[in-house]
């Protein structure tokens, strides 16, 4: 196996150990410059990626040189063997015809080594993964497109709950967001304004009061307040003359609410329904696989599956496993937040 080949691929394209060792030439095209992730290695068995779904990766041309390389060598080694490289053979493999996928836990403990051996102070494998996500996300690459280059599920949350990474830019907005909650001596008080800003839009009324609101009301595109001094109503405006006008108090729109662990796997799903991931007639995990995949209960699984149901894009029947029925999306959307916005009511109903 070409070792260089291997961890250069699981840098750049940033995939799961497992899938990497799955990876096979007929999941390439070097012409198109793309590569298809569609299966797994746990332990010795081939199976379905982590979230059970396939995706496409964009290549660029330097990695296209990296493969077609490679892919020179291991045509080599089969002509010396009298025979010729397999269509369906693996990308990387430790056997000379390339027939056979690589043992996961043996690439980590080779990587484990020779990061100790280089001194290099993260001795993961999956560490080249994060760091792929790190520098796609620090170029200003969006999150939802850095989660489907990889595979996270959640719309993006895994992206960055677990790879948050420290950058210039960051930390230089970070340690200005908090010189403007210190404290300012009373002289400078007198001499500068408090303004609020939300979202980015200055609040301000015509009376020319900028901090006292007796009603403030944040939405997605801004605000409305009640002004604290003349009671007329304000919405917020942007204002490119503010300029550093001294203490500024933010209000952010509050976060959306988090998903329960069931409504993130429906929403997955449905997003692999939706844009064509999950083909029409294709077999849907089961609520076993469905458990097993994201690490809930058989019952949280349950009701992922359920939500599926109700929005109309899986088809069940009995003594049959379910396929993902053909949809349209607009028809899809609008069941799906009914489904949602129904089974949410009922739920918080059966609280009271």
């Amino acid at each position: 196996m070409d070792w260089g080949a291997f961890l250069f691929m699981t840098m750049v394209t940033g995939s799961r150990r497992g899938e990497m060792c799955a990876l096979r030439w007929s999941d390439i095209n070097l012409d198109r410059l793309e590569l298809f992730v569609k299966h797994s290695i746990n332990g010795r068995r081939i199976k379905d990626t982590k979230t059970h779904q396939r995706r496409k990766q964009a290549i660029d041309v330097i990695t296209r040189s990296v493969l077609v390389a490679h892919r020179a060598r291991a045509e080599e080694r089969c002509r010396a063997l009298g025979g010729e490289l397999a269509r369906v053979a693996f990308v990387f493999s430790g056997e000379a015809d390339s027939s056979a996928p690589l043992v996961p836990s043996s690439v980590s403990q080779r990587y484990r080594r020779l990061a100790k051996n280089l001194k290099i102070h993260t001795h993961r494998l999956k560490d080249l993964r994060a760091y792929n996500v790190t520098e796609l996300l620090g170029a200003g690459t969006d999150v939802r497109t850095v989660a489907g280059r990889v595979g996270h599920g959640g719309g993006g949350a895994t992206t960055l709950k677990y790879y948050a990474a420290f950058l210039a830019t960051s930390d230089r907005q970070a340690v200005t967001a908090f010189a403007k909650q210190l404290p300012v001596p009373e002289e400078l008080l007198a001499e500068q304004p408090v303004t609020t800003f939300i979202n980015g839009l200055r609040l301000v009324c015509e009376c020319g009061n900028e901090s006292l609101w007796a009603m403030l009301v944040v939405t997605e595109d801004g605000a409305e307040a009640l002004c604290g001094q003349c009671e007329a109503a304000v919405q917020t405006r942007p204002d490119a003359a503010v300029g550093p006008i001294g203490r500024t108090i933010k209000v952010d729109a509050a976060p959306p609410r988090e998903l329960a662990p069931w409504e993130a796997i429906a929403q997955e799903l449905a997003g692999a329904i939706k844009d064509g991931t999950m083909l029409p007639g294709e077999d849907v995990p089961t609520v076993g696989d469905i458990a097993q995949a994201h690490g809930v209960s058989v019952g949280t699984a349950h009701r992922a599956f359920t939500q599926l149901k109700k929005d109309g894009l899986i088809e069940v029947s009995r003594g049959r496993r379910a396929v993902v029925r053909e949809v349209h999306e607009e028809a899809s959307n609008a069941q799906c937040c009914q489904g949602m916005s129904s089974t949410r009511a009922s739920s918080d109903g059966s609280r009271l």
